[in-house]
């Protein structure tokens, strides 16, 4: 997150336990329309105590 924030944006997410994005979203999902925190099972690569996303599942932060 203080990648992205260190380069403006105002969005981070990670995926698939080792992918990280950043992106400047800005929008609410309608309600029903997000996944399960079930569906985000991959273990960090750094932290295996940790979950970052999933299969095509971004755990999706706000940078502040």
């Amino acid at each position: 997150m203080d990648s992205c924030a260190g380069m403006s944006f105002t969005s981070a997410g990670v995926e698939l336990g080792n992918e990280c994005w950043c992106g400047n979203i800005s929008y609410t999902p309608a309600p029903g329309v997000m996944a399960s925190i079930s569906d985000c099972n991959s273990r960090c690569t750094d932290d295996p105590f940790e979950t970052c996303g999933g299969v095509n599942r971004l755990q999706l932060y706000h940078v502040v």
